[in-house]
């Protein structure tokens, strides 16, 4: 998927909308071929659905592309703060965009797995599948491009979740500079970034929703396997990091209180207040206190906040649009 976003300025736009015009133009042409013959295409074809195909693997792709490049970037920040080798870490790297043909043939066989699944429980049964598939282009299109959906969706969920994987087994080689947010903010960066594929996926599952009532199966697993990615995308690499940044502080903490009682026992009661040592002691010892225990900075967080934003807004966006238009077709 990486290779079909081109090294040109505004690359990622451009793929989005070949992938979009072309997915919609072949829709069209297949609806206008059937239509010709007589046939009520309404028994098989409905434009929100269709529309949010063609939508969604525009969207993803691109996405894909530039959270793949921002994760590279972020291993790359960490490439000073980390105890590995310069080979290790460019692995590192390569392994994030490249993977093996085991992994691809692993993600293939499960998205068509999870299609026909999904398309027999909608179907009801192997033989309105079929029919589906043999009885025009169209049905066929409307039949294969969930298909379509499932493959980048799993592609990009999949990788995204080695990608935090990736991370979390970097954690455990970061060397902590309490005082240098640099040396563990990539981390939380990478992992807000992560959760925009997946989220702008979940925001696009109204369109669907626009021409009234739908099969459950249609959109249910969908967004239940998204919301599980997103926690992951979010908890796995940031987690045992919090947690050796609260052990570390911790240690730190402890390690000045120390030394602030071993100088106030050496002062005299009336020096306590005067005395320079102590007096860094007690400053460094409040920078220490007021270190986040979690690898996410303001900007990262303002970040995941209008992503989470983003899936209510259009959702309930989708439901004022339904509203308005049975009022006015009442």
């Amino acid at each position: 998927m990486l290779g079909l976003v081109p090294d040109v300025p505004r690359g990622r736009w451009l793929c989005a909308i070949i992938i979009f015009g072309a997915l919609l133009t072949l829709l069209v042409i297949a609806e206008r071929m059937l239509a010709a013959t007589g046939f009520d295409t309404y028994r098989v074809f409905a434009w929100p659905p269709a529309l949010f195909f063609c939508a969604i693997v525009a969207y993803i792709v691109p996405v894909f592309h530039y959270v793949t490049m921002r994760t590279d970037q972020a291993a790359g920040a960490l490439a000073g703060y980390l105890d590995i080798s310069p080979d290790e870490l460019t692995q590192v790297r390569q392994s994030i965009y490249r993977k093996r043909w085991p992994w691809h043939v692993r993600v293939t066989v499960v998205s068509i797995a999870c299609w026909l699944l999904q398309s027999w429980l909608l179907a009801g049964g192997w033989r309105g599948m079929t029919f589906a598939l043999q009885h025009s282009l169209l049905s066929f299109l409307m039949a294969v491009m969930p298909l379509l959906v499932w493959l980048t969706l799993s592609v990009a969920t999949t990788a995204l979740t080695d990608n935090a994987k990736l991370f979390r087994r970097l954690t455990a080689h970061i060397r902590i500079d309490l005082l240098d947010a640099a040396s563990v903010a990539p981390v939380g960066t990478m992992a807000v970034h992560s959760t925009l594929v997946v989220i702008g996926a979940l925001a696009l599952f109204p369109i669907m929703w626009v021409s009234g009532p739908i099969d459950a199966w249609t959109t249910t697993p969908g967004v239940l396997l998204l919301s599980i990615v997103v926690v992951v995308l979010v908890v796995v690499p940031l987690w045992p990091l919090r947690t050796r940044l609260r052990d570390v502080k911790r240690n730190t903490l402890y390690d000045l209180q120390q030394q602030i009682n071993d100088r106030r026992s050496q002062l005299a009661p009336g020096a306590v207040g005067s005395d320079e040592v102590l007096q860094r002691l007690l400053s460094f010892r409040r920078e220490i206190t007021a270190v986040n225990e979690w690898p996410v900075d303001v900007g990262a967080l303002t970040r995941l906040f209008s992503y989470a934003v983003i899936v209510p807004l259009t959702w309930i966006g989708a439901a004022l649009i339904e509203m308005m238009v049975d009022h006015f077709l009442s």
